[in-house]
């Protein structure tokens, strides 16, 4: 394969690339302004919902840290910390 082929061949993919992520961008720009934080009585995960496009539901966890509250998605794994309501 010559230079310029190979060339030609690394610029197609890095376009495809780039346009793969320019539609994640609008996906999750989509995903977030929908973001809902409750869905009924429970808290949904933003990043599940923005990043994922799947629900996640966060539970609380035990926090030793006064005045946060602490919380994990059973779907991504992820914790979240956010201070109490004073």
């Amino acid at each position: 394969m010559s230079l310029e082929a190979e060339i030609a061949k690394v610029v197609e993919e890095i376009d495809r690339q780039m346009q793969s992520d320019a539609r994640f961008a609008a996906d999750v720009r989509s995903r977030r302004e929908s973001f809902e934080a409750t869905d009924g009585s429970n808290y949904q995960c933003p990043h599940c919902w923005i990043v994922r496009d799947q629900q996640g539901f966060i539970r609380p966890i035990a926090s030793d840290t006064k005045g946060i509250d602490r919380f994990r998605c059973g779907t991504c794994g992820l914790n979240f910390e956010v201070p109490s309501p004073s």
